[in-house]
């Protein structure tokens, strides 16, 4: 079996870097081994079984020391994206699904784009709508064109999975990382890469009550794997540090669902804050956070001084007037390192180990949150 998975792996290197080759074919017409050698680390040897390989898969003309762009008949370049003579793609294939209404993942695709294009690995997006049965017919036609692997932020929920949902992607033929998420089943699970949200939002609240404020509320649109964790880490932390009670409330901005939170939404979580003598706040996420200090200021109120928020997501806080504290996942990193961890399975095979891979966010201070009124005037 370890000389299998070590085959595997090198076929796997060996298509990875074949497509870097052709890219650099593409863009320069020409590449001499030399250069190639120098360039990624390899022996002159296996450089010239990649060009042997694609002129073999009719991409490319070898030539003496290098190879150059194959053109057809009309001098136009060959097909590039044609099959290898096996009928197999010349390279792997990875497909993405991530929500379509979460602005959140925007800096995840983007290290999921940046990782996969250093890996010279071809790619499909699709973005699902939060309907366990839309998400599956999609996710199965993206399996359908047969791809390599799969990075998959499913709709399923932590505290109340879905135990059918749950066995179809835990059933999925082929290698999948979730991202973002995490699914366990009776033993089983899949790979995953995700933020650590209750050590996060813990960070937050330690933070407030370290300023001095005497309670730490939160405000969240409450869905989503991400959406719980989040109201875990407060739920555990206001215990903790000893600041539960009425002035650590929670409220559900059931109005930010589908994206920023409304005037009306934000007036009507103002007007209960202002009544439990609410100080500190946390807002998951900015699309609560940047409305929700803007009306706050419209009332009269000034941030930090009279309400001290801390945002979570990082995506625009720093945005705001003034720019806001945050908790700010590593967005990027988590998009990288699904790709890396997805491409470690497939090389793998069948004897993969399930990965779990948990990343602490960095809270950045900002120009939000200070010491109460209260306290710092007694």
């Amino acid at each position: 079996m370890g000389v299998d998975r070590r085959r595997r792996r090198t076929r796997v290197l060996a298509l990875q870097r074949q497509a870097h080759i052709l890219n650099l074919v593409r863009s320069r017409g020409m590449v001499r081994t030399a250069e190639l050698v120098a360039e990624l680390g390899v022996s002159s040897m296996t450089i010239r079984r990649d060009l042997e390989a694609l002129a073999e898969q009719g991409v490319i003309d070898k030539f003496h020391g290098g190879g150059a762009l194959r053109t057809s008949a009309t001098g136009l370049p060959a097909d590039t994206a044609s099959a290898a003579p096996d009928g197999r793609a010349p390279h792997p294939h990875v497909a993405i699904v991530v929500p379509a209404d979460d602005y959140y993942f925007s800096s995840i695709v983007a290290g999921i784009r940046e990782a996969l294009d250093d890996a010279a690995v071809r790619r499909s997006l699709a973005r699902s709508a939060r309907a366990p049965n839309d998400e599956r017919k999609l996710v199965d036609e993206m399996v359908g064109a047969d791809p390599t692997g799969l990075l998959l932020s499913p709709s399923i929920e932590l505290d109340r999975p879905d135990p059918d949902y749950a066995d179809w992607l835990l059933g999925l033929p082929v290698p999948v990382v979730l991202v973002e998420r995490e699914v366990t089943d009776a033993g089983r699970a899949l790979s995953c890469v995700r933020s650590d949200h209750e050590w996060g939002c813990e960070q937050a609240v330690r933070h407030l009550t370290e300023l001095g404020h005497r309670g730490v509320a939160l405000v969240t649109h409450g869905r989503s794997q991400s959406g719980t964790r989040v109201i875990n880490g407060w739920r555990a932390a206001v215990e903790r540090l000893g600041v539960a009670g009425r002035r650590s409330p929670m409220y559900i901005a059931a109005d930010a669902t589908a994206g920023w939170a409304t005037d009306e939404g934000i007036e009507a979580i103002l007007d209960q804050l202002a009544e439990s003598g609410v100080t500190g706040l946390i807002c998951h996420s900015d699309q609560i956070a940047l409305p929700l200090a803007r009306r706050a200021r419209l009332r009269g109120w000034s941030v930090p001084d009279d309400l001290s928020i801390v945002a979570y997501d990082d995506e625009s806080a720093e945005m705001a007037d003034p720019p806001l504290t945050a908790v700010s996942p590593p967005k990027a990193w988590i998009g990288r390192t699904a790709v890396r961890t997805l491409l470690e399975l497939i090389a793998d095979g069948d004897d993969a180990p399930v990965r779990r891979v948990v990343a602490q966010p960095r809270l950045v201070l900002r120009g939000s949150t200070a010491a109460p009124r209260t306290a710092s005037s007694g």
